[in-house]
């Protein structure tokens, strides 16, 4: 996954879907508010201004920093670009490019960054093509997933071990753990961590287990008849 790392020429258009409008944002990189966007307010007809699209629709993760007030207060915002841009064409022949932005529905941009809206001289959906580079991007240093560590399972224990077993422990009065039913030798199964269950009511806790129903350790079957 990747995300926005720079935007070229430090110009950033946030969309106001609701209107159709823009807020801009500069780049603010010397004064006393560093690394901040802050709000463009100067007065910018609406035939400098143009809506559009590069040629490869492209969308990206983003994170922002943007000035609250006065002080060292600043909020960040996520949102997503998509290679659509505003064009300004100053009357001296200049050119700026400004990103849009489009926010996350629960983000919103705080007052001082919404003091003056602006409008594009075309629509939205009738955009200007151009193949011009708006953002540099990065990948996320996200961790990759570790694969889960499977518990090698205890090997069934022989069948002649397993009457043994199970005859020791009739012997002793036990009763299966799961029916709490007396046992029979011939329709007992023991597990490999030496558990001692009536055949049928172990094979159907096994289909949805693989684990002992006493000690829950992973585990092998072994039918004594």
């Amino acid at each position: 996954m990747t995300e926005v790392q720079n935007f070229i020429g430090s110009r950033i258009a946030i969309l106001r879907p609701s209107t159709g409008t823009y807020y801009l944002l500069d780049w603010q990189t010397s004064g006393v508010w560093h690394h901040l966007w802050n709000a463009v307010t100067e007065d910018i007809p609406e035939a400098e201004l143009q809506h559009g699209q590069h040629v490869m629709l492209d969308h990206k993760n983003v994170h922002l920093n943007v000035r609250l007030m006065r002080g060292a207060r600043h909020k960040e915002l996520r949102g997503r670009v998509s290679g659509r841009f505003v064009k300004r064409t100053q009357p001296n022949g200049g050119i700026q490019h400004y990103a849009v932005v489009k926010l996350n529905s629960h983000n919103l941009l705080p007052s001082s960054c919404t003091h003056k809206e602006y409008r594009t001289s075309n629509h939205y959906e009738s955009p200007i093509i151009e193949e011009v580079q708006l953002y540099t991007v990065r990948a996320l240093n996200t961790q990759p997933v570790q694969p889960k560590k499977e518990t090698p399972k205890s090997a069934a224990i022989p069948k002649r071990i397993a009457r043994l077993v199970a005859i020791d422990y009739i012997n002793n009065g036990e009763e299966c753990p799961i029916t709490m039913m007396p046992l029979d030798v011939d329709t007992t199964a023991v597990t490999s961590c030496y558990h001692v269950f009536e055949k049928s009511a172990l094979e159907e806790w096994m289909k949805t287990n693989t684990s002992c129903p006493v000690c829950k350790t992973e585990c092998a079957v072994t039918v004594c008849v």
